[in-house]
């Protein structure tokens, strides 16, 4: 046999080795398909199914979003009560930073949900001549941006409308119990000025309406049934804008066998037998051996 059949013969027979100890699942799981961060694979599987990759937001994107909310709540404490904190959009800017720190999308998209419900309402409060403070675009604009940035990366939950429900209605109890009656933080306390129970103005309320134009109950229900209207739509549409769910988190892989390791493993060699030890009490009958009789002698 020639060096060159002996070779194709060992490739031949390394790669019936390789099929027949995990060879595969070691190529689909092996250290090239496993990313930088070592979560994830980014190769394809045998099985046909999808990858996963950690998404990653820019180390800067945190701190940035955390200034500009720290910018504008150390206005809103030095000109107003710091119940004014309370409001739905500083809460949604809150939750916003938290999930950029802990690269969370829950809180982040909830946050998001809720500062864009609360960008709505700082517009029309604009619109009808309320006071703009000058750190006021830094949340409603910047840290929006930034959220929906990194919300896009990290992936839009299911669910997350629910979750911003939850954390309005967080925002407006807290209002409620802790905020003095004059800055009517969410409206937690009457209808705002200019305005009816029933989100119109009161110029276009209609006339058989007009008992039921300061109803406080009746505004919260009005305020929650379309924020539930709008965080079910934005749950619905966002996906088809590029606002995919979060990556599943990998399989477990299993640590394949060595197919190189053709070496059997030593076999335990066997214990060596013991005789009992003899009774001190019973005679012991020495033992002869040929030596010990002399051979007769055949004369």
């Amino acid at each position: 046999m020639g060096l060159r059949d002996r070779g194709r013969r060992g490739r031949e027979r390394r790669r019936r080795q390789d099929r027949g100890q995990g060879g595969e699942r070691r190529r689909a799981f092996g250290p090239s398909s496993i990313d930088d961060d070592g979560i994830g694979a980014v190769g394809p599987t045998t099985d046909g199914s999808q990858t996963h990759q950690r998404s990653r937001l820019h180390p800067a994107i945190a701190p940035l979003a955390t200034i500009f909310y720290l910018a504008h709540a150390a206005e809103l404490l030095t000109a107003f009560p710091a119940a004014n904190l309370l409001w739905s959009c500083n809460v949604g800017a809150a939750a916003i930073c938290v999930g950029m720190w802990l690269r969370r999308p829950a809180p982040l998209a909830a946050g998001c949900f809720l500062l864009l419900i609360g960008n709505v309402i700082w517009l029309l409060d604009l619109a009808a001549g309320g006071q703009l403070l000058w750190t006021a675009p830094l949340t409603h604009v910047g840290l929006f941006a930034l959220a929906l940035a990194s919300m896009r990366r990290l992936g839009l939950p299911a669910g997350t409308w629910w979750r911003a429900l939850a954390l309005l209605a967080a925002a407006l109890a807290a209002a409620r119990a802790l905020g003095p009656p004059d800055e009517n933080v969410n409206f937690a306390f009457s209808v705002p000025k200019g305005w009816s129970a029933f989100g119109l103005p009161l110029s276009a309320l209609p006339a058989p309406l007009s008992p039921w134009a300061h109803s406080q109950p009746l505004f919260l229900t009005y305020i929650g049934l379309v924020f539930t209207l709008t965080a079910a739509l934005q749950q619905r549409l966002l996906p088809r804008l590029g606002f995919l769910p979060p990556p599943s988190p990998p399989p477990n892989r299993p640590t394949p066998p060595n197919p190189t390791s053709s070496v059997p493993a030593p076999r335990p060699s066997p214990s060596p037998t013991t005789s009992p030890a003899p009774d001190p009490d019973r005679p012991q009958t020495p033992r002869t051996t040929p030596l010990d009789h002399p051979p007769e002698d055949p004369r």
